[in-house]
């Protein structure tokens, strides 16, 4: 390096003077960028811890509505055996009241059969009478409990 040459020199000088300059302009913007980029990461910080917050509130609802769905399930399985009492309830009220719409059936047929043999005992009880009282040539004899007042 005997023969550098001062042009070279001031050529350097130059380059490195620019270099140094450009950085400093953007030396600038850079703090202004870093600090939009700041103020981006604590809104970006802030919108996380509240989606946090967020979380945990809808993991306690999740849990309050699976303790929810338990008990509905505890309560369907009873519901579900007095659903069985009741059909079963049900279908011994269908037999009871056929049973009771035979039995009385049957009591009419009986008071039926009973006022059918009534008629026919007083038939032949005024049949006899009749018969008895041409025998005697007397008048029939009415029973006082069938005189009128």
């Amino acid at each position: 390096m005997k023969y550098a040459n001062p042009v070279f020199f001031a050529a350097l000088l130059v380059c490195s003077l620019g270099v140094w300059g450009c950085s400093q302009q953007k030396n600038s913007a850079a703090v202004s960028k870093n600090r939009e980029i700041e103020e981006r990461m604590v809104k970006l910080e802030a919108d996380h811890q509240e989606q946090i917050a967020n979380n945990r509130k809808y993991q306690r609802k999740v849990q309050q509505l699976e303790v929810e769905c338990t008990d509905l399930k505890l309560q369907r399985d009873e519901l579900r055996g007095v659903v069985k009492e009741r059909d079963a309830v049900r279908s011994d009220l269908v037999v009871r009241t056929g049973e009771r719409d035979q039995a009385r059936q049957q009591l009419a047929q009986f008071k039926n059969d009973l006022q059918s043999m009534v008629g026919r005992v007083e038939t032949a009880l005024n049949e006899m009478n009749g018969a008895d009282a041409q025998a005697q040539g007397a008048t029939p004899a009415i029973p006082t409990s069938r005189t009128q007042p």
